[in-house]
């Protein structure tokens, strides 16, 4: 009876505490007496995610309380005050200008206000380094750091900034660049578009450079390791224009400073024809005579009968080719060669007026002419003597000059057979 009535007594006072406040507490009955347990009120505050969160990016705060059935909180930005937002439900969104290396927020119990908690949520710009300045020499393994936690890209905007790493992402991450040298006298500024924002890349100049000599005039033989001497504060390239015909060569390709440039320029075949050399902000210009051919034949003239000649190439060229489009002139191999040479060719017989046609070399067109032709005659005898029923004669006939002939029955047609 007595042990029932200090259960009862236990109940009561439970149920008297719980109405009071809604703390969490335990019962027991201890050499007679009842005695109340209290679980401590605390509570502990975590954010995800935990890396660091960009401009205007959320991190997501949840308490966990202990000691009360009351477990709601008031969250509030502890340090620096003001420095982005956060909601009642624990949701914290960074500036939109990050200028902290952190924000703490504070999450206050509600069941007592003098219990609570903090954490802290690193905030980073987008991009670290910010927008850099670099020299002007090439610059290879450059790295930004990028602070996003949602799928991004990054896309170089310049033909002189190449990404060789890190081009996406769906959490921070590090994107990898080469800069090209400038060349150029003065600054030059290029971005990458990167995760909705642009990354600008700032480049000085390679200041003024210096040719000796500056031109070039070359004849038709061409030249080989001619020198030019670069005389420059910064980094350079020398870049052949037009650089499809490769008649120009040049070494090296780059450098940095005073040095020296080697150029060679092939032999020309052809017409006159420019060049230059692009040395950091400096031009070196080349000039190449072409080549001179002058062409005869002899004869210049030929017969009726046709005949055959010779073509004489007296030239400065590397190399030549003769041709012609005249079906009635035919040439003789070889029909081309180096410097001076000599092509044979033949001119078939005239079958009508007087023709004139062309060899042409190197451009130089040498005219080929040929009187009209003879008419031939014919002279046909096939015998006096009469000839009887299934007799056969041999005819002869006398050509000049001499040409293919026909024979034909022409009177009366079909009078026996030829």
């Amino acid at each position: 009876m007595e042990m029932r009535s200090r259960l009862v007594a236990v109940m009561a006072l439970a149920a008297t505490a719980a109405a009071q406040a809604p703390l969490r507490r335990e019962y027991i009955y201890l050499n007679g007496r009842v005695v109340a347990i209290q679980e401590p009120l605390g509570v502990t505050v975590t954010c995800t995610p935990g890396n660091a969160i960009g401009p205007s990016e959320s991190a997501t705060c949840t308490a966990a309380v202990s000691g009360t059935t009351n477990t709601a909180v008031t969250w509030s930005i502890d340090r620096p005050v003001g420095y982005g937002t956060m909601t009642s439900q624990g949701v914290y969104t960074a500036p939109t200008n990050v200028t902290r290396p952190s924000a703490t927020v504070k999450a206050v119990l509600q069941a007592d206000a003098t219990i609570s908690s903090t954490a802290t949520i690193t905030t980073k710009a987008l991009f670290t380094p910010a927008n850099p300045t670099v020299g002007y020499g090439p610059q290879a393994g450059r790295t930004v750091e990028v602070t996003k936690n949602s799928p991004w890209t990054a896309v170089s905007n310049a033909t002189w900034i190449t990404i060789t790493g890190g081009g996406s992402g769906t959490a921070p991450g590090v994107v990898t660049y080469d800069v090209a040298g400038n060349a150029g006298a003065g600054t030059r500024t290029g971005t990458m578009s990167i995760g909705g924002g642009t990354y600008t890349v700032t480049q000085s100049g390679s200041g003024t450079t210096a040719l000796a000599p500056t031109s070039a005039a070359v004849g038709a033989a061409g030249v080989s390791n001619q020198t030019i001497a670069v005389t420059s504060g910064g980094y350079w390239q020398a870049v052949v224009a037009p650089s499809g015909g490769g008649w120009v060569t040049a070494s090296p390709a780059s450098g940095t400073g005073n040095g020296t440039v080697t150029y060679s320029v092939a032999a020309n075949g052809g017409n006159a024809r420019t060049a230059a050399i692009t040395i950091g902000n400096a031009s070196f210009d080349i000039s190449q005579s072409g080549c001179s051919i002058a062409a005869s034949t002899a004869p210049a003239s030929f017969g009726g009968p046709g005949g055959t000649g010779t073509l004489t190439v007296t030239s400065g060229c590397a190399t030549w080719t003769a041709t012609t489009a005249d079906g009635w002139i035919s040439l003789q191999s070889p029909v081309s060669g180096s410097g001076n040479g000599t092509v044979s060719f033949s001119v078939a017989p005239n079958p009508a007026g007087a023709r004139a046609g062309s060899i042409s070399v190197g451009g130089v067109a040498v005219t080929v002419s040929q009187a009209a032709g003879v008419a031939p005659t014919v002279a046909a005898s096939c015998g006096a003597t009469a000839m009887g029923p299934g007799e056969a004669r041999v005819c002869s006939a006398t050509v000049t000059p001499s040409a293919p002939i026909t024979w034909s029955l022409v009177n009366p047609a079909g009078f026996g057979t030829v």
